[in-house]
């Protein structure tokens, strides 16, 4: 005799079917990365929001040309930098798990002008991109940049990666290996149109992350402290897809 398959309680059923709505839900709506759904001169809307006190806002003129995954549009996102804390993010559902899936692709552009005026003479901090579950709860990956400098991690250890040109317009491809727990990124420039040669570089997730991805933003926690250059950016991805 064969055993028949057990049959999902009610409450299980209910979060499957939760669970698919937001599939469904997600891949119609997707993630907004060229922000085109967004209203210049007004801060970051759903699915994006803006952090506490935060000064960020929509404006054409942060738009990048950069070519990649998306169509130019006519809008990006800007923050005015200096010592104040700025930033913004989007949690992303439904999330990602590393027993399920093995490989995740994601892209943003950036661009750095000068340290406002008022910074106080301190050294230049670093802005942060971050990949992870929650809010800062559990990183996956994390890049830090300055107008001059970008960083890289390496499991806990932080690392220069590449000189960088205020005023030029940068975009960052991550491809993460969640099952092996690494990552590979390549850093591509934007000058005057022509690309320039491309930097590649490699590491370890953090050590203590917990294996799940569900929230993408960039704020003013870099690992360095002190005022933040003025920072526009474009096009952000999170996919499965390449």
């Amino acid at each position: 005799e064969v055993a028949s398959a057990p049959q999902a309680s009610p409450l299980e059923q209910s979060l499957l079917e939760r669970d698919a709505l937001e599939r469904e839900l997600a891949s119609l709506r997707g993630i907004d990365g060229g922000f085109e759904g967004q209203k210049a001169g007004s801060p970051p809307a759903k699915p994006w929001r803006p952090g506490p006190n935060s000064r960020v806002r929509i404006r054409t003129e942060s738009q990048s040309p950069v070519a990649g995954l998306l169509p130019r549009g006519g809008l990006g996102i800007h923050m005015p930098g200096g010592p104040a804390y700025d930033g913004f993010g989007q949690s992303l559902s439904p999330a990602w798990k590393r027993e399920q899936t093995s490989r995740l692709h994601a892209a943003f552009d950036f661009r750095c002008g000068e340290v406002p005026a008022g910074g106080g003479g301190e050294p230049e901090g670093t802005w942060r991109f971050y990949l992870g579950h929650g809010a800062g709860t559990s990183a996956a990956v994390e890049l830090f940049w300055s107008g001059s400098e970008l960083f890289r991690i390496d499991g806990d250890r932080k690392e220069l990666v590449a000189p960088l040109r205020r005023g030029q317009w940068y975009q960052v491809g991550l491809v993460l290996d969640l099952k092996g727990r690494r990552y590979e990124a390549t850093l591509r420039g934007n000058a005057a149109g022509e690309a320039s040669a491309p930097v590649v570089f490699s590491g370890a997730l953090y050590s203590g992350w917990d294996g799940a991805i569900d929230d993408v933003f960039i704020d003013s926690y870099g690992h360095r402290p002190g005022p933040k250059p003025a920072l526009d950016a474009d096009n952000f991805a999170v996919q499965e897809a390449p």
